[in-house]
């Protein structure tokens, strides 16, 4: 099967979501399974990706397009990706794939790919990836983006990937048929944990005893992230004897922001920004984690709530997080429900209850196995575009 992918963000510019992560695992299963894949991408990226541009080249068995952005900046920090090579490339080899996969709708190169795919009659699904609700900040951007284009790229898809059953019944609130959406929740690569990780590394480095409680945010440090929840939570704890570790890549100015609150509850000596971690130094801070806590005001499908669950931590969700509903329902996580009061409870409950965090580690491994792996989430990918091609 000749299959296209179309992600803003690709390998090596992982730290720009997890969606470019998901992109990248996605395509190399169906890669090493024997499909002819071939990925249409920008270079955006913290750092403009250092490739070859506008033509195609080989990423671990996956033909790609690194489209190059006119500014990188603009690309990476307002996620305006203007891929002016694009429609050359699409107008001549688009018609010779049997399906497209697009992830995330509403940008230019989404736009560009549909309607060439619609214009030489190929079948395309489009995975918003949890971007399809509206929010404050961006209202005006996607309701004039879904004016121009962004309905008519969905009405004209052949299917619609909904991450949970949450982004689902927000389809439905598109006026978009039931029979059109299918539920395929992200997975994750149980290979992607490094061999040989050794307990204590990550503690070593930041000077961290072993007696100390490790409290953990992974992810981009963005507002809709809820990280000034975590913060606010921390004075109020019953034992002080704990380290918040905050990891990710974020804007200067929600960096203060979060330093502020800081500062404000005296918090210097228990919290730790790290900046971004990729890699090994990602698993060795999940490793020597005693809780990882996703306190987000939305979210769409976490990534790493199944990596922190694949290092046996136990995991805090907020019910924003639709995840967090099966979690609790398998008892393989723990839900607040966005208070920081509650948040509090749940975070003394976990620190205080040893047993109790093993538990959820393991169960919450478990059901990442059964459940959420590329073995498990690539065979229903494959059904649905056999269905959709025959």
């Amino acid at each position: 099967m000749k299959i296209l992918h179309v992600s803003t963000s690709y390998k090596p510019s992982f730290e720009t979501g997890g969606v470019a992560r998901s992109c990248y695992e996605m395509t190399t299963s169906l890669a090493k399974m024997g499909h002819d894949v071939t990925v249409y991408t920008t270079d955006r990226g913290e750092n403009r990706v250092d490739a070859k541009k506008n033509s195609p080249i080989n990423v671990d068995g996956v033909k790609v397009y690194y489209f190059k952005n006119i500014s990188n900046h603009i690309a990476f920090r307002s996620k305006i990706i203007t891929p002016y090579y694009a429609p050359i490339i699409a107008r001549k080899v688009l018609k010779k794939f049997d399906i497209i996969h697009i992830h995330e709708h509403r940008t230019l190169l989404a736009a560009i790919v549909s309607h060439y795919a619609r214009k030489y009659d190929v079948p395309y699904v489009v995975q918003p990836r949890g971007s399809l609700k509206y929010d404050k900040g961006q209202n005006h951007l996607k309701k004039f983006f879904d004016l121009i284009c962004g309905k008519k790229i969905l009405n004209k898809s052949s299917k619609l990937l909904a991450l949970t059953s949450n982004e689902k019944e927000e389809f439905l609130e598109f006026d978009i048929p039931e029979r059109k959406i299918k539920i395929v929740p992200n997975a994750i690569n149980p290979n992607v944990v490094p061999e040989n990780l050794k307990k204590g590394k990550f503690r070593d480095k930041y000077d961290i005893d072993d007696n100390t409680k490790i409290i953990l945010f992974l992810g981009r440090l963005n507002k809709i992230k809820g990280i000034d929840r975590l913060l606010k939570a921390l004075p109020h704890l019953k034992n002080e004897d704990y380290q918040c570790i905050i990891v990710g890549p974020g804007k200067k100015d929600y960096k203060n922001e979060l330093k502020n609150i800081v500062n404000e509850n005296k918090l210097e000596d228990k919290v730790i920004f790290t900046g971004a971690l990729y890699g090994k130094d990602k698993y060795k801070a999940y490793n020597d984690a005693d809780v990882y806590v996703l306190p987000s005001r939305y979210e769409g499908f976490p990534n790493t709530a199944l990596e922190a669950g694949l290092m046996r931590n136990p995991v805090i969700l907020s019910d924003a997080i639709p995840l967090s509903a099966e979690l609790n329902e398998e008892n393989a996580g723990i839900v607040f429900n966005g208070d920081v009061e509650d948040l509090v409870k749940k975070l003394n409950f976990i620190l205080e209850n040893k047993t109790h965090r093993d538990a959820l580690g393991k169960t919450m491994k478990k059901l990442i196995m059964e459940k959420y792996t590329y073995e498990k989430i690539i065979k229903q990918l494959l059904d649905t575009y056999k269905l959709i091609i025959n």
